[in-house]
């Protein structure tokens, strides 16, 4: 199922509004993936497995990509460094994937 967006901000931007993602190059898959600590009181590590799924790094309107942990570059947001937001795999340069729940959706 191909979704359009307009826009995806991160959760916890307290000032401002960032664009991730223009309309129409993001694609909802269910996938798996442990991910760090997000909110202050949210728990060490949590499964995700709903996320936007991307085919290019360079789709991505404000991405920043983290240091490499096994196969594994953590994204978060290059603006303010909130994060992680979701993941992508070295191995496969067609799939970057945005955790559905780490974000917030405008109108």
């Amino acid at each position: 199922v191909r979704l359009l967006l307009q826009k995806l901000l991160p959760v916890s931007r307290e000032y401002g509004q960032v664009k991730f993602v223009l309309e129409g190059v993001a694609t909802f898959v269910e996938s798996q993936m442990k991910m760090s600590k997000y909110k202050v009181d949210g728990p060490d590590e949590e499964v995700i497995t709903k996320f936007w799924m991307l085919t290019s790094l360079m789709a991505f309107e404000n991405i920043g990509v983290s240091h490499l942990v096994d196969d594994i570059k953590f994204l978060s947001c290059a603006d303010c460094e909130v994060g992680p937001l979701g993941w992508h795999n070295i191995n496969d340069r067609t799939r970057y994937y945005i955790a559905a729940e780490r974000v917030r959706y405008s109108e």
